[in-house]
């Protein structure tokens, strides 16, 4: 599986104020699928995804060195694993847990992304409820950025919605974006 692959199985959901841009928008019908079942919220990280082969097995992560939009400065490690694919196939959450902390002969530390909210049966209308207090808050990894988004993930389905704060896309644009930095800042990692 390629990271591009990935990334596009990671639809916008179609609520709030959506940003003009060319990622893909999941349909009403794909929404309401998405909530319907056992869903895991975690938040959305600001950084670069990446992969890493163990076997037959693709690990996702996102590497968060480099401050994009969004500045960490309590990350337990720089690499966060996302998911863990065999084949097209994004495994359940449970398997990260057996390559975080240098686990199944790694070289590098991985770490999980900040777990919002697990639910069954979350309905568009509860999701829409709650989705203020979603976004309204502090990334677990920044002592006062707000986090980037969330994404909410139905593995039994196979489907996967991000919503991202609009203010993200506003600092993108802005001139202190990460884009138009010439000396890239550094994330900082918890002491």
């Amino acid at each position: 599986m390629l990271k591009r692959e990935y990334h596009k199985k990671i639809k916008r959901l179609p609520i709030g104020e959506i940003p003009k841009t060319r990622r893909p928008l999941m349909s009403l019908s794909e929404m309401n699928e998405l909530l319907t079942g056992d869903i895991i919220i975690e938040e959305k990280l600001d950084g670069t995804l990446g992969s890493l082969e163990q076997g037959k097995l693709h690990l996702f992560c996102e590497d968060l060195q480099i401050r994009h939009t969004v500045f960490y400065d309590r990350l337990p490690s720089f690499n966060i694993l996302l998911d863990v694919a065999e084949g097209r196939i994004i495994l359940p959450p449970e398997e990260r847990l057996k390559f975080i902390r240098f686990g199944s002969g790694l070289t590098i530390h991985l770490e999980i992304p900040p777990v919002i909210d697990r639910r069954v049966n979350m309905t568009p209308t509860l999701f829409r409820a709650n989705l203020f207090s979603y976004l309204n808050r502090v990334s677990a990894f920044a002592s006062q950025s707000q986090i980037e988004g969330i994404v909410v993930k139905n593995y039994q389905k196979q489907l996967f919605g991000k919503v991202v704060n609009i203010e993200f896309y506003r600092g993108i644009e802005a001139d202190v974006s990460y884009l138009k930095r010439r000396i890239p800042e550094t994330n900082r990692l918890l002491r």
